[in-house]
């Protein structure tokens, strides 16, 4: 909904969903002073090394989304594998997502919540 009111009034910023799918703590390399896993910690999330990814590896999507040049408004983006892990890819849009009546309902509801009341939220 963001993406389509953008391109109503012009606007050059692209509206893009991106996802981390499965990141945990526990399988993100360590970053002292600001974390540091335990070797506990680190056995702990191996067994689910198998199906997720670290938070370091599930910003890679976010990252893809920002700075492909080849990205465009209104995509999805996730990791390749089962939408959990892996490389970024571009995933396709559920019908749900894409629906102009749900959209619609989620930005008022939104705008309400939020006390916004200008409906391009500043950008054009």
């Amino acid at each position: 909904e963001l993406d389509r009111r953008l391109r109503a009034v012009g606007s050059t910023v692209l509206g893009v969903v991106a996802h981390p799918g499965g990141a945990l703590d526990s399988l993100t390399p360590s970053r002292p002073p600001v974390s540091t896993a335990t070797p506990g910690e680190r056995l702990r999330g191996l067994p689910a090394a198998l199906m997720v990814q670290g938070k370091d590896a599930g910003a890679w999507p976010v990252v893809r989304a920002v700075l492909d040049s080849d990205v465009q408004g209104g995509q999805l983006w996730g990791p390749r594998v089962f939408g959990l892990r892996g490389r970024p890819r571009r995933e396709p849009v559920p019908a749900h997502m894409a629906d102009p009546a749900v959209a619609a309902h989620l930005w008022a509801a939104s705008a309400e919540l939020t006390g916004t009341t200008d409906p391009h939220l500043g950008f054009r």
